[in-house]
Parts: C-alpha cells; sequence; structure tokens
C-alpha cells in the first residue's frame, strides 16, 4: 500500500506496463493515456520519478509531442518551497548537505533541525523500494553513512521533519 504521492505514482506506472505486458495489450485505452499525460505534467521533485516513468511511456505510445517544462524544473517557482511541507521555506533551522554525489563508500550528512523535531534520511532506488533509512535524532549533527549494501546506479534520496518532506534528490552511487 502506498504511503505517499510518490509511492502512489510509482505504483500507478508499474501497475499500468505489467498489466498492459501480462494482458498482451499492446496499446493503452485513452484514459490510460490520459492518467500518464496528467502524471507527466506533475513536478518530478515532489512527485517522484513515476514523473519521469509517464513521460517516457508517452514518448513512445502518444502522437503529442510535449516539452514538461513548468516552474517546478525551470526554477521559476522557489526550488524551496517545492520541497517543504507549507508554505514556507525552508529555514537555516533544517538545513542539510548531503555529499559526496556521486558517492562510492560512503555519504556524508550535515544536518540542523529544531531540538524537538525528528528528522528521517532515506534512500531509494529506481524501482521506488526504501533501501536505507537513518532517524537523525540531534539538533545538529553529521552522520556518516555506509554505502556497502548499494550496488552502482542512481537513487533518490528523501529528507523528512516530523514526517512532512522537506527535500529530494537524486542520487548517484559509483563503485
Amino acid at each position: 500500500v502506498p504511503n505517499s504521492d510518490i509511492e502512489t505514482n510509482q505504483k500507478f506506472i508499474v501497475d499500468l506496463v505489467v498489466n498492459n505486458y501480462l494482458s498482451g495489450a499492446t496499446t493503452y485505452s485513452t484514459t490510460q493515456i490520459n492518467d500518464l499525460r496528467t502524471l507527466a505534467n506533475k513536478c518530478p521533485y515532489t512527485d517522484g520519478i513515476g514523473v519521469y516513468q509517464a513521460r517516457v511511456l508517452l514518448s513512445t505510445i502518444d502522437n503529442i509531442g510535449t516539452e514538461y517544462e513548468n516552474g517546478c524544473e525551470t526554477g521559476v517557482e522557489n526550488r524551496s518551497s517545492i520541497f517543504s511541507s507549507s508554505s514556507s521555506s525552508e529555514s537555516e533551522n533544517t538545513a542539510l548537505m548531503v555529499y559526496p554525489n556521486p558517492a562510492s563508500e560512503f555519504l556524508t550528512i550535515n544536518y540542523k533541525i529544531e531540538t524537538s523535531d525528528i528528522g528521517m534520511f532515506e534512500v531509494y532506488n529506481l524501482m521506488g523500494e526504501k533501501v536505507i533509512t537513518l532517524v537523525l535524532n540531534h539538533s545538529e549533527g553529521e552522520e556518516k553513512l555506509s554505502l556497502s549494501t548499494l550496488s552502482s546506479g542512481s537513487y533518490f534520496y528523501k529528507y523528512t521533519i516530523n514526517n512532512s518532506v522537506v527535500k529530494t534528490d537524486k542520487l548517484v552511487i559509483v563503485k
């Protein structure tokens, strides 16, 4: 069961592709194409990799050529507000720095949150599966995260405070 919009979008794509493949269908219905178009027009930073997957799938089945540019991707919108659960921008009290990126053995996470808040740093593979969870209990700190269990490739990380998404971004691992 999906726990977020990102997971719901990813599940939609996987279900659509798998169900069409298993049923032997070679085309998609008008409803399915319209649902894909709706997802493709969303912001990938807040709605996840399913947005990119919908765009790729549409490029092979849809006769409408579209550049999916929106304020979220072109920088017209304030990027910090995209990752915030409220309308306020990310403050210095919720700072996050993740490096190096690309990474190989370890990932360093510098953060600062309010003392009473609980932070979570989660890493997801391209299938949307959570592969690492790190609880950030202190108001300020540096954590070294071992990447030994992950193979080379592209991942996404999500930084939340009190279950509200503050930031998501791409992470590349090269071993």
